[in-house]
């Protein structure tokens, strides 16, 4: 500057930033023609101001300034819509009615989002999205809950030809036809390798879209570990890169996502593969089978209410025809279990063995009217019954407790437990010869 004024006013203010700011001052003051070499020493007359290097830096962009200093200067396009790419909107911005989750299945499914569902093998989980997927097409009521009825899509990656006949057991069970509301991808797609399916799958769904007329409501795809074949299922940076795609198709095509995938080994861990995959959705359900009575469970739900609601089913069996050798040919549909007439569950027969012995050590305690062990006698019984674990470690031996918690079969009480379940409730004191009727 050739007022010196403003340019003592800046090299005050740049002194809050040392060095750098003694760069920055030198660079700009050698662009005034009265600028000489000795003018350097007046830098160490400054000190520093109130006025920041904020304020300073601000003036200069203003004036078209460029800070050398920075790593990447960005260049603005004109023709670029960053609020509009971003969907970056201010909070003046919100409507003035609060807008509520679009349900594509009432309490359940959100339109435009992802969801995971898994299960072990044969556990009913395919029989499951089948379900959802038809009443999704037909637009009626699924178990209660209403529905957005759409076209559906049906990603038959593993096993296309079991998909053919379960549809097709489900319109002779309920006596429908599906027509063109439901597409079956018969071809596997890999999300993983490269874009190469993910680009023809949209394609086929918007020519799709515009020969029907229809909206793209609901996709499944059935399985993950098909569709991202060649990934590693439990690192992020495979299996980021098969969620992206989803993520892509999901905007594509602006429709529901369900995906099918298994459980791990250990089935109290949930999903098997990557634990990002769970973060990522925006729902997950987990399917069960027990004396063949099937529980989908809502483990996650974003968006909704209703983490922990559950859902019975069992698999009632349809002809569809005889084979090539003679013998019946079937499959199965899913049909709705009164949850009232599902046994409750409970624990297996030493389990209980334990909890008796540990109640026994503890002098049959009460509290609350309900038996009373605490973690020091459950430890011994555990060792007295089932001499095998002794070797194992505290936290190995209590897990058991920690899941019959979960199940709502104890509550943890001080430094044990009470038993609140009330068949075993029952078991408890009648061991202890107290007539329970």
């Amino acid at each position: 500057s050739d007022d010196l004024k403003v340019w003592t006013d800046i090299g005050l203010a740049l002194k809050t930033i040392g060095n750098i700011g003694r760069d920055l001052w030198i660079e700009w003051s050698k662009r005034s023609d009265k600028w000489k070499e000795s003018d350097i020493n007046f830098w160490n007359t400054f000190k520093p101001e109130k006025a920041t290097y904020k304020k300073v830096f601000y003036m200069a962009q203003e004036a078209g300034w460029i800070n050398p200093m920075t790593i990447e200067s960005v260049s603005a396009d004109p023709e670029e819509d960053l609020f509009s790419d971003l969907r970056a909107i201010f909070a003046s911005e919100l409507p003035a009615q609060c807008e509520f989750p679009d349900e594509l299945v009432e309490g359940l499914l959100v339109r435009n989002e992802i969801s995971i569902l898994y299960g072990d093998s044969n556990s009913g989980k395919t029989f499951f999205a089948i379900d959802i997927a038809c009443a999704v097409s037909l637009g009626v009521t699924w178990f209660g809950k209403r529905t957005e009825q759409g076209l559906t899509v049906y990603l038959a990656s593993e096993s296309p030809s079991s998909v053919r006949l379960r549809l097709q057991a489900y319109e002779k069970h309920h006596g429908v036809d599906l027509g063109d509301n439901l597409l079956i991808v018969q071809a596997p797609v890999n999300f993983y390798e490269s874009d190469y399916d993910i680009n023809r799958l949209i394609r086929l769904l918007n020519k799709v879209c515009h020969l029907t007329g229809k909206r793209i409501e609901f996709i499944i795809g059935d399985t993950l570990a098909r569709i991202s074949a060649g990934a590693n299922e439990n690192t992020g940076d495979d299996m980021g890169v098969v969620m992206a795609r989803f993520d892509e198709l999901k905007d594509a095509v602006q429709a529901h996502i369900m995906i099918i995938a298994h459980s791990g080994k250990d089935t109290t861990k949930g999903m098997r593969g990557w634990s990002g995959i769970r973060a990522h959705v925006d729902t997950e359900i987990e399917v069960k089978e027990k004396d063949n009575i099937r529980t989908a469970t809502v483990t996650k739900q974003r968006g909704l209410p209703g983490k922990g609601d559950a859902i019975s089913f069992e698999l009632t069996v349809i002809t569809m025809g005889v084979t090539k050798w003679g013998s019946e040919a079937t499959t199965c549909v899913v049909s709705p279990v009164d949850p009232s007439t599902v046994p409750q569950r409970m624990p297996y027969a030493w389990e209980t063995t334990i909890l008796i012995d540990a109640w026994s050590r503890d002098n049959h305690a009460i509290r609350g009217n309900y038996p009373y062990v605490t973690r020091k006698s459950v430890r011994s019984s555990i060792e007295s019954n089932k001499p095998e674990w002794s070797k194992r470690t505290t936290d190995t031996k209590m897990g058991l407790f920690k899941k019959l918690t979960s199940l709502g079969i104890l509550e943890q009480i001080d430094q044990g437990w009470i038993v609140i379940d009330g068949m075993l409730n029952s078991q408890l004191f009648v061991s202890k010869g107290i007539d329970t009727q």
